[in-house]
């Protein structure tokens, strides 16, 4: 409650400190430099460390073991608690959902503000818990119309029973008289193109990727802050297209996942070494370790994804504590995956057209 509150705020006022001071350091003016260096300071050990420490010590005194809050509705129950009540109304009700990969509840209330300041919309920010591990394939299913999610011997993510991967998830959607897209592919058409292609789907599900396919790349990770205020601008142009040229009366926006993200890189002291590898693990990343029975260990939190998503397959999980990493894969500084607040309280903003 009080992450989505007030606590969020750290995050976004050092987003935006890190993005307006970014061209001034990249002058190599030293006017900044002292500035810069005092709120990476403050960021890390006056709130994201100690933030880190709480949170896994209620991780330890058993929310791992529950993962359910009163008042924060599960991420893996989006479809059945927003969309399916809302296209029973009536037969002529349509949902347009747009899912944008990485979009933390900090930037969602940016989001919402710039919304609500613009002609005829009144959009509400709410939020999930997000499922455990937090990472993409995990997070996407989760969003989709379902019955089961489970894993398979590999550790791919099933949805009733068959493949969730990106490609595969319009099946999902036919189920329900759904459809999905990609947010590029529907931006250029025009207005009577558009309605062609999404004509008499009753539930339209829009995949946008921008903050995670800067970030997740070690080449562009720096990118990050920039990448969430091209994200921010980019929402606002989908749902206003959503509006006026689909004539949707109603708009859901939310996320796979959220993500940490500092501009220095980590020290020593950030990496949790794992002692060992555990030998039944099926994925090994930055900020998760997915597999089958695979014991407790004084480096990680011990988990089972039953409990965290809902998923059958018997499939658990260890992840860093606190803001810690495990691996180095790609880059090092833009991480999701585990549970801290920014990367699990995943945002819904429900826009409608007044």
């Amino acid at each position: 409650a009080a992450y989505t509150k007030e606590l969020h705020r750290f995050d976004r006022l050092y987003r935006s400190f890190c993005t307006k001071a970014k061209p001034a350091l990249g002058q190599g003016w030293d006017l900044l430099k002292t500035l810069a260096d005092e709120v990476e300071r403050v960021y890390d050990h006056g709130f994201l460390q100690p933030l880190g420490v709480e949170w896994s010590r209620l991780l330890d005194k058993g929310f791992l073991d529950e993962w359910k809050l009163e008042g924060l509705p599960a991420q893996q129950n989006f479809y059945a608690n927003n969309i399916q009540p809302h296209i029973a109304e009536s037969d002529r009700k349509r949902a347009f959902v747009i899912i944008s990969d990485a979009f933390r509840y900090e930037a969602a209330k940016e989001f919402t503000e710039s919304l609500n300041g613009r002609y005829r919309m009144d959009a509400k920010l709410a939020a999930m818990l997000g499922v455990l591990p937090s990472y993409t394939a995990l997070g996407m299913a989760s969003l989709l119309p379902h019955k089961t999610l489970e894993y398979s011997e590999k550790g791919d993510v099933l949805v009733d029973g068959k493949s969730s991967a990106s490609g595969e998830r319009n099946k999902q959607l036919a189920t329900v008289n759904g459809m999905t897209c990609q947010a590029k592919e529907l931006l250029v058409m025009k207005t009577e193109e558009a309605r062609e292609f999404t004509k008499e789907k009753r539930v339209v599900y829009i995949y946008h990727d921008t903050i995670d396919a800067r970030g997740d790349k070690a080449s562009t990770e720096d990118e990050v802050f920039e990448a969430v205020s091209d994200c921010i601008n980019e929402l606002v142009e989908l749902v206003q297209f959503c509006v006026n040229k689909l004539n949707a009366a109603k708009v859901w926006v939310t996320a796979d996942h959220g993500f940490l993200f500092q501009k220095e890189s980590p020290d020593e002291t950030d990496k949790s070494k794992l002692s060992f590898k555990p030998k039944h693990s099926v994925k090994d990343k930055k900020r998760y370790v997915i597999g089958r029975d695979l014991g407790e260990s004084p480096e990680a939190h011990h988990g089972s994804i039953k409990t965290t998503a809902d998923a059958g397959g018997d499939m658990e999980f260890w992840i860093p504590r606190a803001a810690n990493r495990f691996h180095f894969v790609g880059g090092a500084r833009f991480l999701h995956g585990g549970a801290m607040p920014q990367e699990v309280v995943i945002p819904l903003v429900t826009v409608t057209h007044l």
